[in-house]
């Protein structure tokens, strides 16, 4: 396994960002455990904490907390000695972490389900149904995620617009699909292949995450109606101010599509939202997005 790790409990599902959990162990030194914390009205039964400032979680004697631990962790590989000799998580490695300092936690509010019993069990399939139906954040990428110089993908040409990272989480936070649509007529062109733009993406979304966000998926047109390659003069529905990529995107996902949002800064942009029936927003080249 890696340096650290999530560690998950078969019987418990919190839909939280997951993302936001990891960075916020990395920004502590010397952590052994970081644990996603979830207030409950009933906590018959289950391991209740404090939490001190800045995170710190106190172990709650008196059971006079409302704070459960909620199944879903950040772990250190440290931990594992302890693990295997201790036997219990819970019972016998949390509370040491907790003597040491070792072990933060944060609370979410975001929906959560005990399934550890079948009563329980059986709520699955509608919870899930729930959780799942969300608005959906499209975000154009050249002009929204970074600066327009065109026709980019290479990393090092590549320049983040100021605060996109927050505004990426925000809206994870805020408990959206987050989707990039973005024509890349480039590659029909050829200017560049496929293969660079699903390499520049992949270095995208891994640098959002590391700073708490996600990108639930990245959809992207290489059509040119005059390339060389016969696929490229394909699916001209997919390209912008057409909404093909949106149409994708409710296949994949159960977007609640009335609530949605739509963020970019060209007139294809605008065109394509209307005709998902989506909100739309204008990012000017040098205004905040925050």
């Amino acid at each position: 396994m890696n340096e650290n790790f999530i560690f998950c409990n078969g019987d418990t599902f919190f839909d939280i960002n997951i993302n936001d959990l990891i960075s916020e162990f990395l920004k502590k030194k010397n952590l052994s455990a970081f644990v996603a914390l979830k207030k409950l009205k009933l906590t018959k039964g289950k391991d209740t904490f404090k939490l001190g400032k800045k995170y710190r979680i106190l172990q709650d004697h008196k059971r006079k907390s409302k704070l459960i631990n909620s199944g879903i962790y950040v772990l250190s590989k440290k931990i594992i000695p302890d693990l295997i000799k201790l036997g219990s998580l819970e019972k016998n490695v949390f509370p040491k972490l907790i003597i040491k300092k070792k072990i933060f936690g944060k609370e979410y509010k975001n929906e959560f389900l005990d399934m550890g019993e079948l009563s329980t069990l059986k709520k699955l399939p509608k919870f899930l149904q729930k959780i799942t139906y969300k608005p959906g954040l499209f975000l154009d990428r050249d002009g929204v995620i970074n600066k327009d110089t065109g026709y980019v993908y290479r990393k090092q040409d590549f320049i983040w617009r100021k605060n996109i990272f927050k505004f990426i989480k925000k809206y994870n936070d805020k408990n959206y699909y987050i989707f990039i649509i973005s024509n890349q007529s480039g590659v029909g062109r050829g200017y560049y292949k496929e293969k660079d733009v699903l390499n520049l993406h992949d270095w995208m979304v891994n640098k959002i995450r590391l700073k708490g966000g996600n990108i639930d998926k990245i959809y992207f047109c290489p059509y040119y109606k005059f390339s060389k390659n016969s696929k490229y003069r394909k699916q001209k529905n997919m390209r912008k101010p057409n909404n093909g990529m949106i149409n994708k995107a409710m296949k994949d996902f159960n977007i609640n599509i009335k609530k949605s949002l739509l963020i970019g800064d060209q007139d294809v942009d605008r065109l394509a939202s209307i005709k998902s029936g989506i909100k739309y927003k204008i990012l000017q080249f040098n205004s905040k997005i925050i």
